[in-house]
């Protein structure tokens, strides 16, 4: 009897044992446990990521809908970028566009990610895309599903997720310009996404800036980029080598933005390394360059 009362016991501590360990809620089911995941560029998604037993336990009410099984995930916003996408794939069988969603807090700990902070909300479909962001801050988002995940077996509630950015253009900064070859159209230029500048980089160029205006302007004239101002110079960088005593630089083919208060610039700065070598600057603001000329001698 005692024999069996004793193999009784152990059953059932087994069950329990296997009960929990089948059972039990994500790992980053509450924000305190949050997964971090790292922004890339290209998105090769994190998988084996679930809402199987997914509590509703601190769980911050939700515009997307009143029941939120969720968990929980970081990102930091890489230096010099302002804007996120979340998307969400490999839904399992009980997940969709319809009870599926994502929502991001602008919180700096658990206890602000609350739906007064919130950031917006995605169905999974449609993703989440996030802009104003601050460079270097650390963000809370969530995954939910408004159904109780808690039916068998628990691949139907599993996922993965990406968090991903678009990186700023190849030449943003001075120390990556891209060389142009004199008599060679470049086409590939573009100044989505490209940066502020604050300055001229240390060690990059000298001189004054030289002024491009909508006329056939002779650069050999000091002058500024009319009302642009350090703070709003969104640029990309390029450098040549003179040929010449005068050059012609020419910006052709400007994408529909690049119009009216974004109509770029084109500046001018002597290089410090050699006098024949100039670095090229196409800034964001509101003269067109039609054609701008520059003598190879120092610029003034």
């Amino acid at each position: 009897m005692q024999q069996a009362t004793a193999r009784t016991t152990i059953q059932f501590l087994f069950f329990i044992l296997i009960s929990k360990t089948l059972f039990s809620a994500p790992g980053n089911d509450l924000c305190s446990a949050s997964t971090n995941l790292t922004p890339v560029t290209s998105c090769g998604a994190t998988g084996g990521q679930n809402l199987y037993q997914a509590t509703l336990t601190g769980s911050p009410a939700s515009t997307c809908g009143a029941s939120t099984y969720d968990v929980w995930y970081t990102f930091t916003v890489p230096a010099g970028i302002t804007s996120i996408d979340i998307a969400l794939s490999g839904l399992g069988n009980n997940l969709n566009s319809t009870n599926t969603f994502i929502e991001a807090y602008n919180a700096s700990s658990c206890a602000s990610a609350t739906a007064v902070n919130t950031l917006g909300c995605a169905d999974a479909g449609a993703g989440l895309s996030l802009t104003g962001l601050t460079p270097g801050n650390t963000y809370y988002f969530r995954v939910f599903t408004t159904t109780n995940p808690t039916a068998n077996p628990a691949s139907k509630w599993a996922f993965s997720v990406c968090v991903s950015y678009v990186p700023p253009p190849s030449n943003d900064d001075c120390a990556t310009a891209t060389a142009l070859t004199i008599g060679t159209t470049n086409s590939s230029g573009s100044v989505w996404l490209a940066s502020a500048s604050s300055g001229i980089p240390v060690g990059c160029a000298t001189g004054n800036l030289q002024k491009a205006t909508s006329a056939l302007t002779d650069l050999s004239t000091s002058g500024s980029c009319g009302v642009a101002t350090l703070a709003t110079t969104f640029d990309v960088w390029y450098k040549f080598t003179a040929s010449a005593t005068t050059t012609a630089i020419t910006i052709s083919s400007l994408g529909a933005n690049l119009t009216g208060s974004f109509t770029p610039y084109v500046e001018v700065l002597l290089e410090t390394r050699t006098i024949s070598e100039y670095i090229l600057l196409a800034q964001d603001p509101s003269e067109v360059i039609l054609r701008a000329q520059f003598s190879a001698s120092p610029l003034r």
